[in-house]
C-alpha cells in the first residue's frame, strides 16, 4: 500500500508539489497504487494535474475517481494534464515553457538581447543570492499592490518546500523568485519586482536559477504557464480578451520566449465525456477553484480594484 510520497516519482506535473497546500485533498484508488490531488468546489472536484501513478493504470484510476465523485453528485475537472485521457473531452488552456538545461549555455550564447541585459545587471552592481520566504512575500505583496490584483488560489499558490533567490543592489532586495523543485525539475513559480528594479535584473535572476540548477545536476527548468495562449475555441478566446483587463497574456509569453524555451508543453483541462454541463461547467468549475470558490465575487472585486475614482 503506497503512501502519497511514494507516488511522487511517477509525476511529471509540478502542480503535484502543491500536495500540502491548504484545501487540497488526496484521494487514493482502492488498490492504493495511485492517487489524485484535487480542490473541492461547489458541485465539483478540480484536480491538480492528472493522476499520481504509472501510466498503465491512468484510465482505471480516473474512472474510479470520477465514479466516486458522481456518487456524491460532483462533477470532475482535470486541470494541467499534458494530454486528454482516452474517453474524456477536453481543451488546451495553457502552455508551459521548459528548458533542457544541457542547452542553457546556448540560450545565452545565441541571444544578444540577453547578453546585453546581463551586462546591464553587472554594471548596476546587482548581486544574486539565496533568499527566504519572508523577503519574497514582502516583495510580491508590494508588486501585486501596484497592479491592483486579487490573489488567486488553487494552482496559483506556491508548492511546498520552495527555494528562494533574490537580486540585491546596494544591500537592498530589488527582486526575488520562488522555485519549486520536483523530480529533477526546477520550476520558477513567480518573480517579484521591487520599485528599484532596473533593466537586466529579472534576466540575471532567471540565469542565476538556471546556473545553480545545472550545478546541482538538475536536467529541466520550467516557468509559470501562459494561460489561454493560442486559444483553441471561441469561448476561450473571449475569456482571454476579458482576462486581459487583469493580465497581460502577451507580456507573459514574450518574457518567457526571450529565454528561447526548448519546448512549450501544452496543458489541458478535461472532463468525462457524458458529464453534465460539458465544457461550460468544466470551465466555470476551474474558475471557481482559482477564485477561492466564489468566481462572481472574485470577478466583481477585481473589476472594482481596477477602477480609479
Amino acid at each position: 500500500m503506497a503512501k502519497l510520497e511514494e507516488l511522487f516519482p511517477h509525476s511529471d506535473s509540478v502542480l503535484h508539489a502543491r500536495h500540502a497546500q491548504l484545501g487540497i485533498r488526496h484521494w487514493f484508488a482502492k488498490n492504493r497504487k495511485s492517487a489524485v490531488l484535487y480542490q473541492p468546489v461547489r458541485g465539483a472536484r478540480v484536480t491538480l494535474g492528472g493522476h499520481l501513478g504509472t501510466s498503465e493504470i491512468e484510465q482505471e484510476t480516473l474512472q474510479e475517481f470520477s465514479a466516486e465523485a458522481k456518487r456524491f453528485n460532483d462533477r470532475v475537472v482535470l486541470f494541467g494534464t499534458t494530454k486528454i485521457p482516452k474517453g474524456w473531452n477536453g481543451m488546451r488552456v495553457a502552455h508551459e515553457p521548459r528548458w533542457d538545461l544541457s542547452q542553457w549555455p546556448a540560450v545565452i550564447a545565441h541571444s544578444r538581447n540577453l547578453q546585453k541585459q546581463l551586462a546591464r545587471a553587472r554594471a548596476k552592481g546587482l548581486v544574486m543570492e539565496r533568499s527566504d520566504a519572508s523577503i519574497h512575500t514582502e516583495l510580491l505583496d508590494t508588486w501585486k499592490a501596484t497592479r491592483k490584483m486579487n490573489t488567486l488560489g488553487f494552482a496559483a499558490q506556491p508548492g511546498a518546500g520552495n527555494t528562494y533567490f533574490q537580486a540585491k543592489r546596494n544591500n537592498a532586495s530589488v527582486a526575488s523568485t520562488s522555485v519549486t523543485t520536483w523530480n529533477q525539475r526546477w520550476h520558477i513559480e513567480d518573480i517579484a519586482r521591487g520599485a528599484d528594479t532596473t533593466n537586466g535584473t529579472v534576466e540575471a535572476l532567471v540565469t542565476q536559477v538556471a546556473n545553480e540548477a545545472i550545478d546541482r545536476k538538475v536536467t529541466t527548468l520550467s516557468m509559470g504557464m501562459v494561460p489561454l495562449y493560442n486559444s483553441q475555441t471561441s469561448s476561450l478566446a473571449v475569456s482571454r480578451k476579458l482576462g486581459s483587463i487583469f493580465y497581460n497574456f502577451n507580456g507573459l509569453k514574450s518574457f518567457r520566449q526571450k529565454f528561447r524555451p526548448t519546448h512549450w508543453q501544452e496543458l489541458y483541462i478535461a472532463w468525462p465525456t457524458k458529464q453534465r454541463g460539458g465544457a461550460q461547467l468544466a470551465f466555470f468549475d476551474l474558475l471557481s477553484a482559482f477564485a477561492h470558490g466564489k468566481p462572481l465575487r472574485f470577478a466583481t472585486s477585481s473589476l472594482l480594484r481596477r477602477v480609479t475614482f
